[in-house]
Formats: structure tokens, sequence, C-alpha cells
């Protein structure tokens, strides 16, 4: 009889054992992404230079500023649209493909000035 008790009193402590662990968890497939700076750039373009990175599949905001008459942006590779010559500029823009973000100084004939730029895009959270 105590050989009973015995296997029964195992069998509880399995069994309570058991229950106390809580809820079986779930797997999680999101991951949690931070913003990250991926471009921190300065650049003096010369008339109808450009300058260029590369940029893989995901969303970006880029701040952008430049002097005199400013300068074009195109995310080649994307649905976003080029703009025409800024000095200021704050946009998003979601690549789907591996790309380019491209600034250029767009030339005057060959006598347009020098222009700085200022370059800053963060891949941001998706």
């Amino acid at each position: 009889m105590f050989k009973i008790f015995a296997i029964l009193a195992v069998f509880a402590a399995i069994w309570l054992a058991g229950c106390a662990q809580g809820p079986t968890p779930t797997n999680v497939t999101e991951k949690v992404v931070q913003p990250a700076v991926v471009i921190d750039d300065m650049a003096v373009l010369d008339d109808g230079a450009s300058r260029s990175w590369k940029l893989e599949p995901g969303n970006y905001k880029l701040e952008f500023s430049a002097t005199g008459d400013g300068a074009e942006v195109e995310w080649a590779g994307s649905d976003c649209p080029k703009t025409k010559e800024m000095t200021k500029l704050s946009t998003t823009c979601s690549m789907k493909q591996t790309g380019q973000l491209v600034v250029t100084n767009a030339a005057t004939i060959g006598a347009g000035d020098n222009v700085s730029v200022t370059v800053k895009v963060t891949r941001t959270v998706l």
C-alpha cells in the first residue's frame, strides 16, 4: 500500500509542477527594429557632379540640405520621385529592392557653382 501512495505522490508532484509553469510560450516572428543612421555625409559637388550611396531594401528617412542653387535627389531603384534642385528636403522612401540614393549638382552649361550638400539617411522602423 505504501508503494501506491508513493507512486500517487510522485504523479501528483509531476502534475503540479507542470501546472506551475504557466502557459506555453508561443513563437514570436515579428522583429523589433531600431532606427539606424546609414548615411551621415557632407560633400562638395562640382557643376554637373553627383554622389551616390547604395541602399538595401527597407524604409528610409532623408534629411538633406545644400548651398547655392541646391541639388537634385533621386532614389534610384524605387518608386519615389526625383526632385528638382532643392536647398532643403525632409522626406521618406521605401526601397523594395537594392538601389541608390543619388545627389546631383545639376549642370549649368559647365558654368555653375559648386554646391555643398549634407545628407543624413536613417533606416526607419518597419
